[in-house]
């Protein structure tokens, strides 16, 4: 099987959020090592909170995980 790599046009790479496949690997190294601050700080940038919760994560109740317990948020809004 032939591999085919395509890449972006430079007018839409430029705008990529992550712009280098080192950037990438370190963005997952984070998500891997660190899941709960993860979540946490990409919570925080990009929700917008109606009421703020209370815990990341949860894990009492395993395998029952709740994520950030008692926020509440307008689905709509973060359109």
């Amino acid at each position: 099987m032939t591999e085919q790599i395509f890449n972006p046009n430079p007018e839409f790479a430029k705008d990529a959020k992550i712009n280098s496949m080192e950037a990438y690997w370190a963005l997952q190294n984070r998500a891997i090592e660190d899941y709960e601050g993860y979540w946490k700080d990409f919570a925080d940038k990009k929700i917008d909170w109606i009421e703020p919760y209370d815990t990341v994560l949860d894990e009492s109740n395993a395998p029952f995980y709740k994520w950030f317990s008692n926020g509440k948020l307008n689905v709509s809004n973060q359109c």
